[in-house]
């Protein structure tokens, strides 16, 4: 599933501003100053808006060079300890646009901000200036909250235009094949947030969609002990300054994620939407360490990177991560499954996964014994589910003694679907039927354990093969013994085995009637 982050365009113009000029206009009002005081916010360019150039219900207040005016200076930092927590893959935030039918969504993400705005209070004469002092003072000796204060924060975010590209791209596959009839302008709506709407300049052109938000309760505080300092007196008048600090902190959109699958109504994305390269695995590269890098990079199967876990993935860049796999199963491989219309019960064929992925002519073979036991746990060495979205499905998958897998019910194409076939990692949970089959089949069998525990071949505890592709009972539980003594690592992919009376596991799955979504 592609997952694509991209920051939000001009911030500092619709976030950072509205909400410090609705900190500002709070302030006025919560330290006696007239709500119609000139604020001046020149920003990073050192250029305030011109009088008469904004878009308002009534009309301008003439200025003067010595009348009343705030100075407005903002110091943004964002809060370092929080960097690494920021949500960006996990579900933290509220989606601003979602389409559960394609599983196609748009987030957007916070980064924590901390805030110091730098005034400086320019009155007219120093006995206003001293009237607005003792005011504030008067407000702390009665505890009116001058120390602290909620405040409410409107702003508005701009979604990335990138991102409506592709939702037009997805919108034509979606109704190209079993579509909804649905033009783009109703369906972009239907599923878009009610707080979203089209920002353009004060002329009416560039318009761009955008959300508007309003944060609450956001706590700020002044930078002051008791009373503000005296101040001073500035240029050629009578006027008089006083400067003082406020702070508050606040969670800033700073980028939008969207994510969406690669099969869209049995359709693979095109590469403009998608990559085309799998992820890079360090592993498969030859890499030279010191002492301590090397034993420092034992560490580093904590990467979690999908295309690090065992297994192959079918396309290579198809990041598929299943919400759910069956307990004590590691991965063959996962392969995304484009729907036949001509014979829509087919899916896919073990012998035919492409030319990169070929599986071993004695792994074939023994599976073709193993075709009636394959899809309930424990029977076999071997498992095969069936994946709706990310979502496992029971009982619909069949399969012959060709290899070839195929439903037991018409697939829709409006649902992409995955093949997962895996190998249980630990064998006492197989039937005794389905390791004396396996001891039948010394080829595979050796085949299979050096792929689960590759430390066998090198402790000498492969099985030996004997004559007719046999091999002893002493010798697989000894391979058995060996693997459950300890951790099992693969990649980065861990199973822990303890040695207790019994274990006891749950699987909890939502429940769901599958059936209903193919009628």
């Amino acid at each position: 599933m592609p997952k694509i982050v991209l920051t939000v365009p001009e911030t500092n113009e619709s976030v950072t501003r509205p909400v410090v000029f609705s900190v500002t206009r709070q302030l006025l009002e919560l330290t006696g100053l007239s709500t119609d005081t000139n604020i001046l916010y020149p920003g990073d360019l050192e250029k305030a808006k011109q009088p008469g150039s904004e878009l308002t219900q009534t009309a301008g207040i003439n200025t003067m060079p010595f009348t009343n005016r705030i100075f407005v200076e903002v110091d943004e930092n964002f809060e370092t300890d929080r960097i690494l927590s920021t949500a960006i893959y996990r579900p933290e935030n509220l989606f601003v646009f979602r389409d559960d039918r394609i599983e196609t969504s748009i987030k957007p993400v916070y980064s924590s901000a901390d805030i110091t705005i730098n005034f400086k209070y320019r009155a007219v004469d120093k006995t206003s200036a001293m009237r607005w002092r003792d005011d504030i003072r008067t407000r702390v000796s009665m505890m009116e909250g001058m120390r602290v204060e909620l405040h409410t924060l409107p702003y508005h975010y701009l979604i990335p235009p990138e991102f409506l590209v592709i939702l037009k791209e997805l919108h034509r596959m979606r109704e190209s094949i079993a579509g909804y009839d649905e033009a783009y302008e109703q369906y972009f709506q239907n599923n878009l947030t009610k707080n979203a709407s089209v920002f353009t300049t004060l002329a009416g052109t560039q318009g761009a969609w955008g959300v508007s938000e309003k944060q609450i309760r956001v706590v700020g505080y002044f930078d002051f002990e008791g009373v503000p300092e005296q101040g001073s007196k500035e240029d050629d008048g009578d006027t008089w300054t006083i400067s003082f600090a406020y702070k508050f902190k606040y969670d800033k959109p700073i980028a939008c994620i969207m994510m969406y699958p690669l099969m869209i109504h049995n359709q693979l994305v095109s590469s403009k939407f998608r990559p085309s390269l799998p992820v890079d695995d360090p592993d498969k590269h030859s890499r030279d360490f010191s002492l301590s890098a090397s034993n420092f990079a034992a560490f580093e199967s904590g990467r979690n990177l999908p295309n690090q876990m065992p297994g192959v993935s079918i396309p290579s860049f198809d990041e598929f991560i299943p919400s759910s796999v069956p307990f004590s199963t590691m991965r063959v491989f996962t392969a995304l499954t484009n729907i036949d219309t001509s014979n829509p019960r087919f899916l896919l064929s073990l012998k035919d996964l492409g030319k990169d992925n070929i599986i071993h002519p004695a792994i074939l073979k023994f599976m073709v014994g193993e075709v009636p036991y394959m899809f309930k746990f424990g029977l076999s060495i071997f498992l095969i589910n069936i994946y709706r979205g990310i979502y496992i499905v029971n009982d619909i998958l069949d399969i012959d003694t060709d290899l070839k897998i195929t439903s037991k019910i018409d697939l829709p194409l409006r649902q992409y679907y995955h093949i997962r076939l895996s190998l249980i990692t630990d064998l006492t949970l197989l039937s005794k039927e389905a390791l004396i089959r396996l001891r039948n089949n010394g080829e595979a069998l050796n085949i299979i354990l050096n792929y689960l525990d590759p430390s066998l071949n090198g402790k000498g505890l492969l099985p030996n093969i004997m004559v007719g592709d046999y091999v002893s009972k002493s010798d697989l539980n000894a391979a058995i013994d060996e693997m459950n003594k300890a951790t099992m690592s693969q990649g980065n992919w861990q199973i822990t085995n303890f040695n207790t009376v019994q274990t006891m596991f749950i699987s909890a799955h939502k429940e769901k009637d599958y059936a209903s979504d193919y009628r």
